[in-house]
């Protein structure tokens, strides 16, 4: 491939391509200040790992049926992963512990998961800081073991674990912005020059044709004219 012809509209637009990137970043710096580009808050999580124990069926029902108290422990980690997610939960951890955001937030920031064929169940909430993390953390927990109760729900759920509070979200740095906003308006630019370097190129290489035409007729004109002589 031949840069060479790129090279010298290069040279004689730089200016143009540094005009553009320039152009691009005090766009960026005019979004930026006034806000229309609003920053995404962080997002943190908080967990809880409770051990949920089952109470174990009369000797004469787990005599009849050995596989009994497996299957209910089964079913009774799944009603609770289910439970810990549910509005209702959500619903009493807002009331009891005066929380800012409304049932339906917060549900839709709880996750529950039971680890395989154990009686681990791990909750998780997540907030835009550590506080809030934590806060909505030790609500839903609580309000999950009144839930629980309220419905006579069987078995039990202890505290095995907390879990440090983290950040999941990856903010870009601000560098980074700059440096594609940059890239953005040179692409740009380079592109202008390129599209009018074809078209004007395109003209001027029509006109080269159209001249050569002319010259062309008018030289073989007299000749035409000596053959009918």
């Amino acid at each position: 491939m031949d840069v060479a012809p790129y090279l010298a509209i290069g040279r004689r637009w730089w200016w143009l391509l540094i005009l553009g990137a320039m152009s691009s970043v005090a766009a960026y710096g005019v979004v930026a200040r006034l806000h229309i580009r609003a920053p995404a808050p962080p997002t943190y999580t908080a967990s809880s790992t409770l051990f949920a124990t089952l109470p174990p069926p009369p000797d004469a029902q787990l005599a009849a049926d050995p596989s009994k108290r497996p299957w209910e422990l089964d079913r009774l980690m799944a009603t609770y992963v289910q439970v810990v997610k549910s509005r209702t939960v959500a619903e009493r951890a807002v009331r009891d512990a005066r929380l800012t955001a409304t049932p339906d937030e917060l549900a839709a920031r709880v996750t529950s998961d039971a680890f395989g064929y154990t009686q681990l169940l791990r909750i998780t909430v997540a907030g835009t800081s550590v506080e809030d993390a934590e806060a909505s953390l030790g609500a839903v927990v609580q309000a999950f073991g009144e839930v629980r109760v309220e419905h006579a729900i069987p078995g039990d759920a202890a505290m095995f674990e907390r879990s440090a509070t983290v950040r999941i979200d990856t903010p870009t740095p601000e560098f980074v912005n700059i440096a594609i906003v940059v890239l953005a308006g040179f692409l740009s630019a380079a592109g202008i020059v390129i599209a009018f370097e074809y078209l004007s190129g395109g003209a001027q290489a029509g006109r080269a044709s159209h001249s050569t035409h002319d010259a062309t007729g008018a030289a073989t004109l007299p000749l035409a004219g000596n053959e009918r002589a």
